[in-house]
């Protein structure tokens, strides 16, 4: 579904100077897999996504959507969901869920029952007519995944959704993606900074650091789905994947915090 190949994204400062933001990263997401990339704040994250949605082109090498080099912007095909929901404040909840059927034309009673399935599935049938500043931040993210899933994209791309939500409302979250996911075995690529988000909903983790950021490793999950997020941290199995997760991440980790008290 999706492939990086040798990928260098460079970006110009106003002065001129060009600066390596990623070097040579190169992985490939099967399809169905729910891909996601962890590593810390600065090593080019968010820069893959965008790269992988044809906002911004590659400097150096390749990435291949569906057998095709991405050259512009993807096909609409692929869902986004981004750090905030960007919700239509002038909008119902159920309006904003049927948003983007109203872009494709979809006729109006169709759209409408579609919407109002993915508002169940979703938790918010109760909410439907409701504007999103009477809204939780939990609630928001709900109407943004449906907003994304009723169209039905075959990959979905997401940017640390779930961060500036509490530990609460983060875990339910998590749990009612992974229970989407496993409904409907979407391509999923996942940006996060938490190991323990990590572990819990992909089937492989993929590793970056570094500045320029590269891929350090790619490890695979071999946890047991469907999963209980909310008593995973628990098992032997998810500590020993935390800390070798962990071991790619440390050094990166105390370079960074040793140039800070430089």
């Amino acid at each position: 579904m999706l492939e990086f190949r040798n990928v260098t994204k460079r970006f110009e400062t106003p002065g001129g100077q060009e600066v390596n933001v990623l070097q040579d990263v190169s992985f490939t997401i099967e399809d169905d897999e729910f891909c996601v990339v962890v590593g810390p704040s600065g090593c080019g994250k968010s820069t893959l996504l965008n790269l992988a949605l044809g906002l911004i082109p590659a400097s150096v090498g390749e990435v291949i959507h569906n057998g095709k080099t991405v050259n512009s912007i993807v096909s609409s095909d692929v869902g986004y969901i981004t750090q905030d929901a960007n919700l239509l404040p002038w909008s119902t909840v159920l309006e904003n869920i049927m948003s983007p059927l109203e872009i494709r034309g979809v006729p109006k009673n169709e759209r409408r029952e579609k919407a109002m399935e993915w508002a169940v599935a979703v938790g918010l049938e109760k909410f439907v007519d409701f504007y999103p500043g009477q809204l939780s931040g939990g609630m928001q993210k709900r109407c943004s995944i449906a907003r994304t899933m009723v169209y039905d994209p075959a990959m979905i791309y997401m940017d640390e959704p779930f961060g500036p939500l509490d530990a609460i409302t983060r875990t339910i979250l998590q749990e009612t993606l992974l229970n989407l996911w496993q409904s409907k075995r979407k391509t999923i690529l996942f940006i996060t900074h938490d190991l323990v988000e990590a572990i819990a909903l992909g089937d492989t983790v993929v590793v970056m650091h570094g500045q320029p950021g590269m891929v350090k490793t790619r490890i695979p999950i071999p946890l047991s789905r469907p999963r209980e997020i909310r008593h995973l941290a628990a098992s032997s199995e998810f500590v020993e994947l935390h800390t070798k997760i962990w071991s790619y991440l440390e050094p990166a980790a105390n370079q960074q915090e040793e140039n800070e008290l430089i």
